[in-house]
């Protein structure tokens, strides 16, 4: 849920208030040392001049996630300066990963039936707010968990109307969020000072070629605005008005794809498609979703290949595999450092699912469905 700043903390005061102070905290958050920060933190530690520490640094290609070792793989440059600076490499690599500072989640709050110091360790933030020492990841599996989002937007809006003399006059649900004034004079005309995300660079120069003439076109943008589906842009405005055929992956997937002209735009249509294709349940479609937005490609790769194979082939495949590979350190790695094939070593606790060979979708399409949903996931948003 979205708030004011100070609605946020008048909510999180009412749930307090509810279910008691010693039940309801703000969730923490780790920062871990990234490929880069770990080489300048190492870097400036081991008192290298700092020209040297930058080069080092900018070394390192800009790939969200990108490992150290993946990164010697792939650049020659990083491989020049940790050939050179061997102990500075090495502590690097031993560094990378590790905790650095303790944060606070933008929203994130937990409630718990019982006290939480019964369940969780527990710190004060820098205001002196009771903050869970696991971060969200490990909270999710305990606890109840709610987004208290605060948005200055909404106290932007609020201003806004009280300086026109409006707040209060009127219902802000009842307007009409396809009027064609508003995407003729503000979208069109690149009017966006003050929209929120809608102001930058990237979305300007996406909402100059799409034209949007609708909301659903502004959500579109947003969810697609992001390094990986950015290659999808050009063909969503051409299937929009009409330059490019509309297709669809498989015909039974028409109903969940038509508002997006038979482009994955969001996670729930991949949730939906996988129930379809695959018979999966709303929770197993959830944990799908769940690895596509958090970029867990162990999840991605055991629920997508469930609802390809379905459960009894799926067993069978990495019965042989895990034979063939009996641990993770087996598995050879690509140029870039990573596993060339994925192994599911808990996969004799996988649950029934029907999956879509056994329905009659047809295989190559399936795998080829794969990867897109493997590339959105990379760059999805939680």
């Amino acid at each position: 849920m979205d708030y004011s700043y100070a609605g946020a903390r008048w909510v999180q005061n009412y749930l307090k208030r509810k279910y008691g102070d010693d039940k309801v905290a703000q969730i923490g958050t780790k920062g871990t040392l990234a490929a880069k920060a770990s080489v300048r933190l190492v870097g400036k530690t081991l008192g290298y001049d700092a020209h040297i520490v930058d080069e080092f640094a900018k070394a390192i290609p800009n790939k969200p996630g990108i490992k150290l070792i993946e990164a010697y793989n792939q650049e020659e440059r990083v491989r020049a300066y940790a050939d050179h600076y061997k102990e500075w490499w090495e502590a690097a690599l031993k560094l990378e990963g590790h905790v650095r500072s303790f944060g606070v989640h933008a929203g994130g709050i937990v409630l718990s039936p019982v006290p939480l110091t019964k369940v969780v360790p527990l710190r004060l933030d820098s205001e002196g707010l009771v903050t869970t020492q696991y971060d969200m990841s490990w909270i999710e599996k305990l606890l109840v968990k709610f987004d208290i989002l605060k948005l200055d937007t909404l106290d932007l809006i609020k201003k806004t109307l009280e300086y026109a003399g409006l707040w209060g006059k009127f219902d802000i649900e009842d307007i009409d969020l396809n009027d064609p004034y508003v995407y003729e004079k503000v979208y069109n005309q690149l009017n966006l000072g003050g929209i929120f995300q809608c102001e930058s660079d990237l979305y300007k120069s996406i909402i100059a070629e799409m034209k949007p003439n609708c909301f659903e076109d502004i959500s579109v943008i947003m969810a697609l605005g992001r390094p990986g589906p950015l290659d999808l842009i050009p063909s969503y405005i051409r299937r929009k008005w009409g330059f490019e055929k509309v297709t669809y992956p498989f015909p039974e997937l028409e109903p969940v794809l038509k508002k997006t002209y038979g482009i994955f735009v969001y996670q729930e249509q991949i949730m939906e498609s996988s129930r379809i294709i695959g018979n999966l349940t709303m929770g197993q479609a959830d944990l799908l979703r769940k690895g596509i937005g958090k970029k867990k490609h162990d999840l991605m790769n055991r629920w997508i290949d469930l609802m390809i194979y379905g459960s009894e082939i799926y067993k069978q495949r990495h019965a042989e595999l895990t034979k063939q590979y009996p641990n993770q350190e087996d598995i050879p790695l690509n140029e870039e450092g990573k596993p060339i094939i994925w192994v599911d070593y808990e996969y004799e606790d996988v649950p029934f699912v029907e999956g879509g060979i056994n329905r009659g979708f047809d295989e190559q399409k399936l795998l080829e469905l794969k990867k897109q949903w493997i590339k959105f996931g990379d760059y999805a948003l939680e």
